[in-house]
């Protein structure tokens, strides 16, 4: 009887461990679940900052080229509309100036946040959320890449543009110059174009492989 009281309290003592155990590894799964998602969210709010100054950027953009196709209908002439126009359309590239500088500060930040999940991926237990969250942190690493050159480039079209702007207003260039200067700005625009496609491609991925980790971790 003594025997079956040792197995007995012996077999409770080991269930009470496995649940233990079983209880505590639950705990820092969600826990990691919780920590790596924060983190996600955080990411997602710097974001939304970056894609509303993307949207300031776009909208400056236009007025730019509105500007632009007012100053090459007026005639060679009308020299006080066309300076008018030239300060109107420098003024519009400091806005895209400042715009594209916060819009870095922004990605620069959200990338960073979501890169600091690596951590916890590391400690995951389902394999599923592993590759689905080292995913994640793959093409963020790839956006971020491709924005810096994005960046980068819509910088030098910056540059080239006010340079070509100044011109104008001064009334110190030749025409062939212009035209050169101006093949220049659209070649760099047809490369931020495909720059800005590849990163929303590489954006629509990311997002696919946030809500497929949503729904493995039970979060939807």
């Amino acid at each position: 009887m003594k025997l079956f009281q040792k197995l007995l309290a012996l077999g409770l003592l080991i269930v009470s461990i496995i649940f233990i155990c079983t209880f505590y590894i639950h705990h820092q799964d969600q826990k990691r679940i919780e920590n790596i998602t924060r983190l996600l969210e955080k990411s997602a709010q710097i974001e939304k900052t970056f894609a509303s100054n993307q949207q300031g950027l776009s909208a400056a953009s236009q007025e730019e080229k509105k500007l632009y196709d007012k100053i090459i209908s007026y005639q060679v002439d009308n020299n006080q509309e066309i300076r008018e126009s030239v300060q109107a359309v420098l003024n519009s590239i400091e806005k895209q100036q400042q715009y594209l500088e916060e819009s870095k500060q922004n990605f620069s930040e959200a990338y960073h946040t979501l890169s600091t999940i690596q951590p916890f991926i590391q400690k995951v237990r389902d394999p599923k959320q592993v590759k689905a969250t080292s995913s994640m942190v793959q093409l963020n690493e790839q956006r971020y890449q491709l924005y810096l050159d994005y960046a980068k480039d819509y910088a030098a079209a910056i540059a080239l543009n006010k340079e070509l702007y100044q011109q104008i207003g001064k009334e110190q260039f030749n025409e062939q110059e212009l035209d050169q200067q101006v093949e220049k700005i659209n070649r760099l625009y047809q490369k931020l174009h495909k720059k800005k496609d590849q990163f929303n491609r590489y954006t629509s991925q990311f997002n696919q492989k946030k809500e497929q980790y949503y729904r493995l971790a039970k979060l939807i």
